[in-house]
């Protein structure tokens, strides 16, 4: 952390001078912080703790980092009496960290006296997130809906702008260190220029606390491993349904102006069938538990005049639903189906 300048306030023990400062913190949602309080004074300098606790049916999402700036004036009413207004606003420093335990260090703040009716405070600050619990979204293998289209602008795009349409295919592998992806486009654009086919890769990958997951990496770097500087940072949230939203931006960081904008795209999981052998007489028919609402069907040849649902009990094993049938000597073809 930056310190700013001066003390809030001092005193002085046994000829050593102390610095106090009062604490900032502030929470966002259902839940509440020990134990310290706001407000309290702080030795600065010195390190403490705090602990960010939900209310029932919610999370702690994460501690963000904020800048506290107080502004007080004094003005004088009919009767003349002294009326104090403040007014205290709160950005965010763009940091945040993901255990509900937090331990930092007091900072000073720097205050400023205007004049006999206005002093500012500067101050840092912490603001503990909370919201409704959230399952983590599964890896897998995730694609845009039909329709979908994102915004490119730029220096080169005709007339700065231009409305695309965007298909994209994502496999997501959270087990990865750092988790990882790939994101298959068959018509990705660039500067304006026509669709090409792109494969585009993440660099780094990290989980945000609340159940998002953010990639960046360079757009490009598939087919130029020598390196580009088109970047881009995409976040995939949870939705409601067991897919995804899309957002993020693609874009140029030299010395021109070229981005894509990628504003609330909803992605669903790609059912995807796997098949393994378990026993000499038996298979097992897997797929992924976002995908829980498909049916195991098979058919005897194909094209397949009719399909049969597969009425053998299925066990959700992790993430995983699965279903053991017979290994039976006769072909059969096996598919997933959303009725």
């Amino acid at each position: 952390m930056v310190v700013l300048a001066a003390a809030f306030l001092t005193s002085h023990s046994s000829g050593q001078e102390t610095t106090y400062a009062p604490l900032q913190i502030f929470t966002n949602g259902p839940g509440r912080i020990s134990p310290l309080q706001a407000g309290q004074m702080l030795v600065v300098g010195q390190n403490y703790s705090l602990a960010a606790m939900p209310d029932a049916g919610f999370a702690f999402h994460n501690w963000e980092w904020v800048d506290v700036f107080i502004e007080t004036t004094r003005s004088t009413n009919g009767p003349g009496e002294v009326v104090t207004n403040v007014q205290t606003t709160v950005t965010s420093k763009h940091r945040f960290f993901t255990r509900p335990d937090l331990i930092f260090t007091a900072q000073p703040v720097f205050v400023q006296v205007l004049s006999d009716q206005l002093t500012t405070t500067s101050a840092y600050g912490w603001r503990a997130n909370f919201g409704p619990a959230r399952e983590p979204f599964q890896p897998g293998i995730y694609q845009t809906l039909t329709g979908a289209d994102v915004l490119e602008r730029g220096d080169r795009v005709t007339n700065g702008s231009r409305v695309v349409p965007m298909s994209a295919t994502f496999t997501l592998d959270f087990g990865a260190t750092p988790p990882s992806l790939t994101a298959a486009i068959p018509a990705a654009v660039l500067e304006g220029g026509a669709p090409f086919p792109n494969t585009v890769r993440s660099y780094y990958g990290q989980s945000l606390g609340d159940g998002t997951y953010q990639f960046t990496g360079d757009y490009l770097q598939d087919s130029q491993p020598s390196g580009t500087q088109y970047f881009f940072d995409w976040r995939f949230s949870p939705s409601t349904n067991g897919g995804l939203v899309w957002n993020g931006t693609t874009g140029w960081v030299g010395g021109h102006f070229w981005q894509i904008a990628i504003t609330n795209l909803n992605l669903v999981p790609l059912a995807r069938l796997s098949i393994a052998r378990t026993e000499a007489a038996s298979v097992q028919m897997s797929w992924a538990t976002n995908c829980a609402d498909y049916v195991l069907e098979y058919a005897t040849n194909l094209p397949a005049a009719a399909w049969n649902t597969v009425t053998n009990l299925a066990a959700s094993n992790g993430n995983r639903v699965a279903v053991t049938v017979e290994a039976n000597p006769l072909p059969r073809f096996y598919r997933l189906h959303k009725p």
